[in-house]
């Protein structure tokens, strides 16, 4: 998967064009696909699972990152939901910056995670491989290499780590630069 930190980057969009996006929704498009995760997760943990078994569940999507869960079932509840906090606290609430955002920002959150998964869900319920493997520098990461105890087959994780650390990497470069400038 994409780091946190990249996901978050994304979210610097905003600064391209500030009267465009609602910066709020945009930060909660851009994690929103990841919410499943707590539920895939947590289901593996209350059942008592062990580390390992945990572990390869991180790596499962689900309807939420398919463009079905996303696009016609969270875009619309999230902003019903930004639409009840901004009117509890007394924001502004802007429906086509709003729906903007929210549509960009998990748009963008797919993207992001096509290299990210052994298995996409984008058509869902169809599942196909991913054709988006990121392999480059792997030679250097294999020390630092967490799942060498858990896979079936040696390295087979190895272009989902390394796409995690690029992600992280580059988007760390990129909140630098925005910071700076």
């Amino acid at each position: 998967m994409a780091s946190v930190f990249a996901h978050f980057a994304l979210a610097s969009i905003y600064y391209i064009d500030p009267t465009y996006f609602d910066f709020y929704a945009l930060l909660v498009a851009v994690m929103l696909p990841d919410i499943e995760y707590l539920y895939i997760i947590g289901k593996s943990y209350l059942r008592k699972e062990d580390v390992k078994t945990i572990t390869k569940t991180a790596f499962r999507t689900g309807f939420l990152h398919s463009l079905i869960g996303s696009f016609l079932f969270a875009v619309p509840i999230t902003a019903g939901i930004i639409y009840l906090v901004y009117n509890a606290i007394g924001m502004q609430f802007i429906l086509p910056d709003v729906l903007h955002s929210l549509i960009i920002g998990v748009a963008l959150h797919l993207i992001m995670d096509l290299p990210a998964h052994p298995y996409l869900m984008l058509f869902y319920p169809k599942v196909i491989e991913t054709p988006f493997k990121i392999n480059f520098g792997s030679r250097h990461l294999r020390r630092f290499y967490p799942y060498k105890k858990i896979e079936f087959e040696p390295y087979y994780y190895m272009p989902y780590f390394t796409w995690l650390v690029w992600s992280t990497v580059l988007s760390c470069l990129v909140l630098m630069i925005i910071v700076i400038f």
